[in-house]
This record gives structure tokens, sequence and C-alpha cells, in this order.
């Protein structure tokens, strides 16, 4: 017992695999959980695997319709059963694309949420209809899509509008980004 907890305390990457290699629910030792920080590092390695993906001249996404890397779903899933403070809950989120009149969404599947009544409103609520990454501030001169990863807003969350910013398009119309907090995380 001895030597795993020196392995956890000096080499805390070993902990996330020693916890999915044995059938311990969770561990603590001087106060800290175990389980909790193989949570953290597990999250931020999912994390920063999809961060760390190359882009073209720095260019946006053209669109932000990539689906969530499974990794990073599942570290978020269990980030958030074992501590929810672990999880971001609020950030940016793409919602879809809207045609230049901003009062209409585009002829296409591609949306975050529920379609609602354009334009949304600050304090309206939505509900995420497919998982969606959600990211940091980014400085205004940049796309919402260069956002730094933080969490994923998950089919059935409710978020709360803050703010939304569209950004035009080269293919037409704009892409709709919003500044959202879970309703059920604040």
């Amino acid at each position: 017992m001895t030597a795993v907890l020196l392995i956890c305390v000096f080499h805390p990457e070993s902990i996330a695999r020693f916890l999915d290699r044995s059938d311990l629910g969770k561990l603590s030792a001087f106060g800290i959980s175990v389980e909790r920080k193989a949570s953290e590092i597990k999250l931020a390695s999912a994390l920063q695997t999809v961060n760390e993906i190359p882009r073209a001249d720095n260019k946006p996404l053209e669109l932000e319709t990539q689906p969530v890397n499974p990794a990073v779903l599942q570290s978020v899933v269990e980030a958030s059963a074992i501590s929810p403070d672990l999880v971001p809950s609020s950030g940016w989120v793409f919602l879809g694309r809207v045609k230049s009149n901003q009062r209409e969404w585009e002829d296409t599947p591609v949306t975050t949420i529920e379609r609602v009544a354009l334009p949304i409103q600050s304090g309206s609520v939505v509900t995420i209809t497919d998982d969606a990454y959600l990211r940091a501030d980014v400085p205004a001169s940049e796309y919402k899509s260069s956002g730094k990863v933080i969490s994923v807003a998950r089919v059935g969350s409710k978020f709360e509008i803050e703010r939304i910013e569209p950004k035009s398009a080269k293919i037409g119309g704009f892409y709709l980004w919003a500044k959202v907090h879970e309703l059920s995380k604040r």
C-alpha cells in the first residue's frame, strides 16, 4: 500500500492508469482525494489533445460541426460525476448558422440547440441537442472557434444565454456563437 501511495504522490500521471486497472472506487491519502486528482489529470489530458489539433494558417474552422472527441466527452462525464466543480460550466458555444438577416436559421441540419425564434436574447434558455465544445474567451480580433476547449456542452443540458455574437461566414450568413452558463451548475 505504501508503494501505491508513493507512486500516486510522486507520479500523478500514474493515478488514472492505476484507478482504471483496479476495482478501487475511491482512495484517500493525506486528505487528498486520489480519484479527484486522477479525473483532473485525465480531463486535462483529453482537453489538451483537442486543443493541440493544428489549423492551417490559424484560420477558423468554417463550421464548428466536427463531432466532439469521445475521449473528451467521457472525461467530462467522469469528472462531473466525481466532482462537478472540476468541469467549467460557462464559456462560448457554437449555436448554428443563420441567414444574412440574422432572423432566420440557415437550411442546414447543423445546430447545437433546439431551434428557437431568432434573434435570441440575453437571458434566454436553450437546450443542447448535439454535444458541442465549450470554449474559453478569446480576444475580439480572433475567431471564437480558436478558443481553447474547456469542456463539453452535453445533449440535454440547459444553458442560459449571456451574450450572442454573430460571426460572418465565408459561405454566406453568420455563425452564431453564444456566451453561456449551464443552469444546473450555477
